[in-house]
């Protein structure tokens, strides 16, 4: 099974949001989670996860394409950071289906967290990392740090190349608002 959740804390503390979540799901189970200003544009993106998981049983965290991003690296086409026009987006993550299906790219580097995609069996594994690296976090930084203790087990970090999310990020107030991090 595969849940999906928008991990949000009253005290801003993202670490303990996982926690929960994950505490409410099955061992063998996988969650998604998204940030709350990111949007799938397909009817059946459960689907699709769930053809990653088959084909990628192994994998310690699944990622996504973004249109915008605070690493330049999840980011498919950079001209789309600035474009409002939904449709444009729309068109492009079926091009990007298209093109590359159930194809991956390994990341062996950090990655943001607008779309990460984890089996709880990981983050049994790992929660006493993050737990660690997150002490002194709330919000920022704490998906990288998720990100980093999967690489830190010995665990592979794959991009879904086909599926690509509309990633809001602060795209009219501009990235260098962090107020609702603090």
């Amino acid at each position: 099974m595969i849940y999906f959740f928008t991990p949000y804390d009253f005290d801003k503390r993202m670490y303990n949001a996982w926690n929960q979540y994950m505490s409410m799901i099955d061992t063998n189970d996988w969650a998604v989670m998204m940030d709350g200003d990111t949007l799938l544009f397909d009817a059946d993106f459960g689907h699709k996860v769930q053809g990653y998981i088959d084909r990628y049983p192994d994998t310690g965290l699944f990622t996504a394409w973004a249109s915008r991003s605070g690493t330049s690296y999840m980011m498919p086409e950079k001209r789309l950071a600035g474009v409002t026009n939904m449709m444009l987006h729309k068109d492009y993550a079926e091009r990007l289906w298209k093109a590359h299906g159930y194809g991956v790219q390994e990341m062996n580097k950090k990655v943001i967290g607008h779309f990460l995609c984890m089996q709880k069996k990981t983050w049994l594994q790992i929660r006493t990392d993050v737990a660690k690296r997150t002490e002194n976090h709330k919000i920022f930084s704490v998906d990288c740090e998720i990100s980093r203790a999967v690489l830190a087990a010995g665990l592979k970090i794959r991009l879904m190349k086909g599926i690509y999310v509309l990633h809001y990020y602060r795209l009219k107030e501009g990235v260098s608002r962090k107020k609702q991090l603090r």
